[in-house]
């Protein structure tokens, strides 16, 4: 699923619904992924934190292993000020930033 406003997003900004824990981004996004769980909405004490995964899967080329794609996404809500550090980390890599 594209976020609307997917034309406009730059390789390093990510557009975040906290409700539904869909995270936009071409490499670190959730959007796309079978299942999506908002983990903790994030306060004054813990982070906003996010995981997503497909459905199992296989590959018969490599004797039917099972497998499942995954992301992780964490806001560090909790961090003084209007910038809360955020860390995303999916199979291709590791990504962090600030969220403002």
């Amino acid at each position: 699923m594209a976020h609307p406003r997917r034309d406009m997003l730059l390789d390093y900004q990510v557009i975040v619904e906290v409700e539904t824990g869909k995270v936009f981004h071409p490499e670190f996004g959730t959007s796309t992924y079978d299942f999506i769980e908002v983990l903790d909405q994030g306060s004054a004490i813990s982070a906003f934190k996010v995981i997503a995964y497909s459905s199992e899967g296989s590959r018969p080329e490599e004797g039917v292993v099972s497998f499942r794609n995954a992301a992780y996404f964490e806001i560090k809500t909790y961090a003084e000020g209007t910038q809360k550090p955020f860390m995303a980390q999916t199979a291709s890599g590791f990504g962090y930033g600030v969220c403002q």
